[in-house]
């Protein structure tokens, strides 16, 4: 007896499924059908920036986030607003944030996180192999920006170690007079030392580079 699988949504997440499907059931005559209201990758999937965010594996509850939040509030500006009148409601599931963002729950997350990523990574090398489709993908690597060493370290420490060439930089001439602007750079991913040397090559020749690790 035929099936035909039905899968709504042609998104990534629907098209790497419908395709994994496709493989899995060749042969025995069944059929897969994608179904999307729009096309293929037409809704949120085209508005993705498209990279594959492997070393991203930093938990938003992180040790000290809780300290920062009173300041985001009265930040128009901030990451976080929270009406007044839901304030109340908001507080069991604050509480649960706060719990996550212990040191010992957080390194556990990053253990967690790590593995799932390096999970993702691996599969979807396994479905870049399958579809031929290497002449899609830049391996670009990643360039991470701080505004201050300090900021950087306090990073540093809740890193997982992808870091492959660290420095120090600020731009040539000062915003305005007595302002020193710093800037610490870290580069990680497969492919960054190859795709990101043009910018460390700008730091290096403007003399703004210094190497920290």
């Amino acid at each position: 007896m035929t099936r035909t699988v039905v899968i709504i949504g042609a998104g990534v997440i629907g098209v790497s499924t419908a395709l994994r499907l496709q493989e899995e059931l060749a042969g025995k005559g069944d059929q897969v059908v994608l179904l999307d209201r729009k096309g293929v990758a037409a809704e949120t999937s085209q508005g993705n920036a498209g990279a594959f965010a492997f070393t991203d594996v930093e938990p938003l509850a992180h040790p000290g986030i809780m300290k920062q939040a009173p300041g985001w509030l009265v930040d128009p500006l901030g990451p976080l607003s929270i009406p007044p009148s839901y304030a109340v409601k908001l507080v069991p599931w604050l509480l649960r944030f706060w719990r996550a963002s212990l040191p010992d729950r957080y390194r556990a997350s990053i253990v967690s996180q790590a593995a799932l990523m390096k999970h993702c990574e691996e599969a979807t090398e396994r479905q870049i192999a399958r579809t031929d489709g290497e002449h899609l993908i830049q391996r670009l690597g990643a360039l991470r920006l701080y505004d201050s060493e300090a900021a950087f370290h306090e990073s540093r420490l809740r890193d997982d170690g992808g870091a492959v060439a660290i420095w120090q930089a600020g731009p040539p001439e000062p915003k305005e007079p007595g302002h020193q602007f710093d800037c610490v750079a870290r580069r990680n991913g497969q492919g960054a030392k190859r795709i990101d040397q043009p910018t460390w090559r700008l730091f290096h020749d403007a003399g703004m580079g210094k190497r920290l690790y």
